[in-house]
């Protein structure tokens, strides 16, 4: 199943907003999704998105799959240096999982 960002956009902007907050953004418009994520697809062939939210001191990697009614979010959560340098094993971590 193709993910798309405006089947569940209205579900996703919450988590995206809260995310934000946690590193002290503030929040962001339905219509910028698109600009801050990019696709990402797992081993079972499951389609998402990804987002690196960089705040002042920290930030915030996740990824969001649904499939039906159920949504998976991935997150870390670190100072900006660590999270830059875990950037790519977050991204096989993704694609190393089946839904």
């Amino acid at each position: 199943a193709v993910l798309r960002i405006n089947d569940y956009e209205y579900g996703l902007l919450p988590n995206v907003n809260r995310w934000r907050s946690q590193i002290g953004l503030g929040p962001i418009e339905a219509g910028a999704l698109s600009e801050i994520s990019k696709p990402v697809e797992t081993a079972s062939g499951d389609f998402g998105k990804a987002f690196q939210i960089i705040g002042a001191e920290k930030s915030i990697l996740a990824a969001a799959f649904v499939r039906g009614e159920t949504s998976w979010f991935f997150k870390l959560i670190a100072p900006n240096a660590l999270a830059e340098l875990q950037k790519d094993s977050f991204d096989v971590l993704i694609g190393s999982f089946h839904l």
